[in-house]
């Protein structure tokens, strides 16, 4: 019999709890985003990309498309985070295979991201 989510033992529901509210503060930083992003309207140039020095910057400002950039960096994390619990735990269980497999497909994320940005 499958063990329910909310009976699973220590570090497995702290992770889906973790997983749950960074969901739910993903979705509660793109909404509020968008919300504000209708009250002040919608300015020129919304919707290009953005580099990161001009995300951090509307962060730190508060202007909507830096709530809505925080957001999605939230959403992007969670994944990550994932990933990362789960090569924790695996190698507090010592399973070799799981591990080598988390190491693997973290490396190849963060390789993405620096081969996104240099290019």
């Amino acid at each position: 019999m499958p063990v329910r989510p909310d009976r699973e033992p220590g570090m497995a529901q702290v992770l889906c709890r973790v997983l749950l509210y960074c969901v739910i503060l993903a979705v509660a930083l793109f909404s509020l985003g968008v919300g504000y992003l209708l009250v002040l309207g919608i300015p020129e140039g919304i919707g290009e990309q953005l580099s990161l020095q001009q995300i951090v910057e509307s962060i730190v400002s508060l202007r909507p498309e830096g709530i809505i950039s925080l957001g999605i960096i939230v959403v992007v994390a969670t994944p990550l985070l994932r990933i990362l619990a789960t090569m924790m735990m695996s190698i507090q269980r010592r399973d070799l295979a799981i591990t080598a497999l988390t190491i693997l497909s973290f490396s190849s994320i963060i390789l993405a991201f620096i081969i996104k940005t240099l290019i």
